[in-house]
């Protein structure tokens, strides 16, 4: 039973209540009336007639969920006595009418008679009467608890409505709200200040209505929202203090190139380039402008009358498929506006929500490339309306270099969007796809070259970082001033080359370190990226030397980041053998702080600083309601620095020196696979909602690393496999089917032809259809 069918109940007895209390009225009044008519006897019929029909279709709505053979709550079980009482006092008022009905032709001496006899069963009248109040009274008590009672499915479903409100930081609600408290002042008001049964019945029904609404909408979203969907964005560090605020200046003629950024959010067309090298900070500089004030202040001059709405995309190569994908950006887009003007969406997601208004879980269903495509393009080509006015959209698109397939799909795409009412800002790498396709944007000057413009922000940042030890050193101020000139002059512009040589030159000045010494230490630091990286990686510890290669290898041909809980498989001998003889543990700790810690002093002594552990609690929103994700939007995970640090350890003769000193029997696909079967067997400690997605996920993963192992070795781990077939049954038991057949929310892929674990291996090629599970 869907929970708002009991508001729809409810109206319908209100709605009885009131038409009861009519009908007597009137059958009073025109059978005392001498001058009553026959067509005013036949109105009466008519009514009661009506009333008793009314009645049985009043009570079928109340007796739904029993006929679906869900339990009743106690809101259910109130609403059906008051169903049935009226049922019953429908029965009683009927039969009282029917004898007090004037047989044959009305005449004075007939009404005057029916007026003696109405005046007799005066108080048989007023006993119904009075029974529909009470009935009124009763209907009040259960409909607060319908809404109130944590017990009762409908207020669950206000409950869950209100936190997903607050997940989605939306104002999706605010009519529910608004009819809610009416809905609350009409039943618990004084008595001479409550509302008629007619005006409680339109109440109700505004309720119902915008609850269904509402609700919808929240589905949509949810099936919008994807888990890492804010990851990137929170990994990116915040700018530092007072840097970057020249991108909002306005620059002089002389100025070359000049930077038109606030000319460009006032009310330039195309596209708005941020580019510059590796590592010079356009993603931080990206995050920065988009929460901006200065940013929305000059965007509104573009907006002029229409509703702004901004939204952002971050690409992350080293992440998930969908931080990295067309699908991830576009889904994205469309959530982050829909949040914003949920009123949109029924026209922006036409298709999806005609099928939401015939199939209950339709909204739950994967989106389609062609679909999200669709609503990106009516976001993008048609004027939509928002309020009393238009709507018009800023996108930030970071990283298009980060993109995963044909960069020339994703220009086409940004270009698509591109309108009167859609402007972008989107920053990569100065690829030369890049080059010529942001050539319009170039001759505009509608382009940033990021590291040319840095250097007073490096020389901010080496002060804010160096500052209390510079205190410390007055005699030396020129030296030092000096010193941090050639940081700034070798940083070439790369932000993320300064942060990493300020933390070594800091253990310097904590040394007590001269001048002559800390200049040393700076010219032994090479001046790129790539060299910096060779610097660092020479200075692991030697006797780390096979760990870290494994934990390199890994780690590079993870499909996403991992979980810290996995970082002690990542350089076993035999992971196969640990996974499947590791027994499935239902009390697991997944957040202990003292492994975390234990795990980031692992992860520094053998891999420096080139891989990190993200320590960070998240708070990000998520869809699933558990308690575990109010303390972390997801798990602590094992990353790479950044994504040049991936590109260095992933050149060719430095992924084969990894790969010989990993050893000839170590395989990274191997290990991935036992990871992800290790980590599934501890997920039955986790709440059922968050589970669900990672024993989705993790599954998934583990059956696409097993079909690497058949891709490279020839060799399918039919064991293993077996062994997480095994697991994923024992972790999640309650399904129907097979859990292979498994789509997006639990929702069965094929009902007619479940699958099998082996079907489903055939299907991801990890196993040929001739071939066994032992």
């Amino acid at each position: 039973m869907n929970p708002f069918d009991a508001l729809s109940a409810a109206a319908a007895i209100a709605q009885l209540l009131d038409y009861g209390i009519t009908l007597t009225s009137r059958a009073v009044q025109i059978y005392r009336s001498p001058n009553g008519t026959s067509k005013e006897l036949l109105e009466v019929e008519r009514m009661a007639s009506s009333f008793r029909d009314r009645a049985e279709e009043t009570l079928m709505k109340a007796q739904r969920p029993e006929t679906t053979g869900q339990p009743l709550d106690q809101g259910q079980i109130g609403l059906l006595s008051v169903a049935v009482a009226c049922k019953d006092n429908v029965a009683g008022l009927l039969q009282l009418l029917q004898q007090l009905k004037p047989a044959g032709q009305k005449t004075f001496a007939k009404s005057w008679y029916m007026a003696y006899k109405i005046d007799r069963r005066h108080r048989q009248i007023e006993w119904f009467q009075r029974g529909i109040e009470e009935l009124r009274k009763q209907l009040n008590e259960h409909i607060l608890t319908l809404i109130s009672d944590r017990q009762c499915i409908l207020a669950t479903a206000l409950r869950q409505m209100d936190r997903k409100n607050r997940e989605f930081e939306t104002q999706l609600l605010a009519k529910v709200d608004n009819c809610r408290s009416e809905l609350l002042d009409a039943i618990q008001g004084p008595t001479q200040h409550q509302k008629s049964c007619t005006e409680l019945g339109i109440i109700l029904r505004d309720l119902e209505r915008e609850s269904r609404l509402a609700a919808a909408r929240q589905t949509v979203l949810a099936s919008l929202r994807f888990d890492t969907m804010e990851a990137r964005s929170e990994n990116i560090k915040s700018a530092y203090t007072s840097t970057y605020e020249w991108i909002f200046e306005e620059q002089s003629s002389d100025t070359s190139p000049p930077i038109r950024f606030r000319n460009w959010l006032e009310g330039g067309e195309d596209i708005y380039w941020i580019t510059g090298k590796a590592g010079s900070g356009k993603s931080t500089l990206m995050k920065h402008i988009a929460n901006h004030p200065q940013t929305r202040t000059a965007l509104r001059t573009w907006a002029g009358d229409m509703k702004l709405f901004i939204a952002t995309h971050y690409f992350w190569s080293p992440g998930t498929m969908m931080q990295k994908s067309q699908r991830g950006l576009l889904q994205s887009m469309l959530y982050e506006i829909l949040r914003q003007c949920p009123e949109l969406i029924h026209s922006v997601c036409s298709s999806r929500w005609d099928l939401l208004a015939t199939e209950n879980d339709s909204g739950c269903l994967p989106w389609r490339i062609s679909e999200l495509s669709e609503c990106i393009d009516v976001l993008s080509k048609q004027q939509l309306s928002y309020g009393v006015g238009q709507a018009c959209f800023c996108l930030f698109i970071d990283g298009l270099d980060e993109y995963e397939g044909d960069r020339e799909d994703i220009v086409s795409l940004l270009k698509r969007l591109v309108g009167s009412s859609v402007k972008i800002c989107a920053s990569s790498r100065p690829w030369e796809v890049f080059e010529g396709a942001f050539k319009a944007s170039t001759e505009l000057h509608y382009r940033l070259d990021l590291h040319e413009h840095t250097a007073g922000d490096i020389v901010n940042v080496a002060h804010q970082e160096l500052d209390s030890y510079l205190l410390e050193r007055s005699k030396d101020g020129e030296e030092l001033a000096k010193f941090i000139d050639e940081i700034t002059t070798k940083a070439q512009g790369v932000f993320l080359w300064v942060s990493l040589v300020l933390k070594e030159l800091i253990k310097s000045f904590r040394h007590a370190d001269g001048i002559a010494i800390l200049r040393r230490r700076l010219e032994e630091i090479p001046p790129g990226l790539t060299e910096y990286f060779n610097h660092i990686f020479r200075n692991i510890d030697p006797f780390y030397e096979q760990e870290t290669a494994r934990i390199f290898l890994v780690c590079l041909r993870a499909y996403e980041p991992l979980s810290v809980n996995a970082f002690g498989m990542l350089a076993m001998d035999k992971p196969e053998l640990f996974a499947t003889s590791e027994p499935i543990a239902s009390k697991y700790i997944w957040f202990d702080d003292t492994n975390l810690e234990h795990v980031r002093k692992q992860v520094n002594g053998r891999c420096q600083d080139l891989l990190e552990v993200d320590l960070r609690r998240h708070s990000g929103r998520m869809y699933w309601d558990t308690q575990l994700l109010s303390r972390s939007r997801s798990l602590h995970r094992v990353q790479f620095l950044h994504r040049t640090v991936r590109d260095f350890l992933a050149n060719e003769d430095m992924h084969d020196m990894l790969k010989k000193r990993a050893g000839p029997t170590f395989n990274p696909s191997i290990t991935l696979t036992a990871v992800y079967i290790s980590l599934i067997k501890k997920t039955l400690s986790l709440f059922r909602g968050h589970r669900i997605t990672l024993l989705q996920n993790w599954s998934n993963l583990a059956l696409v690393h097993a079909r690497d192992v058949e891709r490279e070795l020839g060799r399918t781990m039919l064991k293993t496999i077996a062994e997480l077939d095994d697991s994923m049954c024992c972790v999640f038991p309650e399904s129907e089917y097979h859990w292979t057949n498994w789509t997006a929310g639990l929702r069965l892929s094929d009902m007619n032809d479940p699958q099998t674990i082996l079907s489903d291996l055939v299907g991801s090629d990890v196993a040929s259809s001739d071939r066994k599970i032992p």
